[in-house]
């Protein structure tokens, strides 16, 4: 059955929260923001101020001990996923977890048997997921239409070396934050990989439903102290090949570049996610379709995995970012760093 107004707890008030996620749920239909949690109290403060919603927390325990809701978002630093993660899931409540779900495949994993065990949603927050071009894409690859996938290729090139320099500040005309920038330390102990190259992974996977096997990286750091660039190739159980490229130091104000071409028995297809937003397919008996977007927001709808929580709690949508494609993308991503580090191929079912 379903419910009439879903009740949603927010964990992190960062940059992203007050950015997207809060905005995408204050006037969303049939939701009510509960209340707001932080260890950051000014960070907390000024959020609650800001958008007036008037009850707090400093500790995600009390929060979710203490108040009654459907669902909570958690918007925190990588490290902290599971743990918030994991306590919300025993509580039944379900989840929208940005991006990546977890820093250890183990620790997406076991956030997978719980929300089973618990018959609750993990919502992630790839936002291309939600593209029409992904769509489209996805249901194209998934029907057959194209055959089996051989190859698979991505290239995304990203705007966050301030970030990880510690000076967001660099970008406060292009996002035009509403109440705070990102708070540095959270992103400089992160690099591209972690940040960024999840993003183009997950969207692979999304729309092959690969499975990865193995793994084997290169990245270099340049001038700052984690990864910039990153080569990630995988072989997948089907015997299917992928290649990520990422690197984030795209000038400041500099469109994105985010690419994907899918080569298959019986056909291919390309993505240009956020320069022309096109989509080509093409079949090997000469037959093409395709697609084009022209509005911005569709190119990277901000609002639609906050909506998309509200919407599975009240029974009037499906789960359009699912945490299997996240817990295979922390796989490939956790077992890209491992393989840069030592310089071998690492298998997946190592880690």
């Amino acid at each position: 059955m379903s419910k009439n107004i879903a009740r949603i707890g927010i964990i992190g008030t960062g940059w992203w929260t007050t950015q997207a996620h809060i905005p995408a749920l204050k006037d969303y239909t049939d939701t009510e923001i509960v209340a707001l949690c932080d260890s950051d109290l000014a960070r907390l403060k000024n959020t609650s101020a800001f958008y007036d919603i008037s009850k707090t927390y400093t500790d995600f325990h009390e929060m979710i001990d203490n108040e009654n809701m459907d669902g909570v978002l958690i918007a925190t630093s990588n490290d902290s996923h599971h743990q918030i993660a994991k306590y919300a899931l025993e509580h039944e409540l379900h989840l929208l977890i940005e991006k990546p779900m977890t820093e250890k495949a183990k620790h997406g994993k076991e956030l997978l048997d719980l929300s089973k065990k618990y018959k609750k949603e993990i919502v992630i927050g790839y936002t291309f997921h939600y593209t029409p071009l992904a769509q489209k894409a996805r249901k194209i690859v998934q029907s057959g239409k194209l055959g089996d996938v051989y190859l698979a290729s991505s290239t995304f090139d990203t705007m966050v070396i301030e970030f990880i320099k510690n000076n967001p500040e660099a970008y406060r005309n292009v996002f035009n934050w509403p109440v705070h920038g990102p708070t540095p330390q959270n992103f400089s102990k992160y690099g591209q990989g972690q940040m960024q190259l999840t993003h183009s992974v997950a969207l692979m996977l999304f729309i092959t439903d690969l499975l990865p096997k193995k793994v084997h990286s290169f990245m270099s750091n340049f001038e700052v102290d984690v990864d910039l660039a990153d080569i990630v190739n995988v072989l997948f159980e089907n015997e299917a090949l992928g290649s990520l490229s990422s690197i984030g130091n795209i000038p400041i104000g500099d469109t994105e570049y985010h690419e994907l071409k899918i080569f298959c028995s019986q056909g291919y297809l390309t993505m240009d996610m956020l320069r022309s937003g096109k989509l080509y397919i093409r079949t090997h008996d000469g037959k093409e379709d395709g697609l084009t977007i022209i509005n911005e927001y569709d190119k990277y709808p901000i609002y639609a995995p906050a909506r998309n929580l509200v919407d599975v709690i009240l029974g009037r949508d499906e789960n359009h970012s699912p945490p299997i494609i996240a817990q295979r993308a922390v796989e490939i991503v956790e077992a890209a760093y491992k393989s840069a580090a030592s310089g071998k191929i690492v298998t997946i079912y190592e880690l």
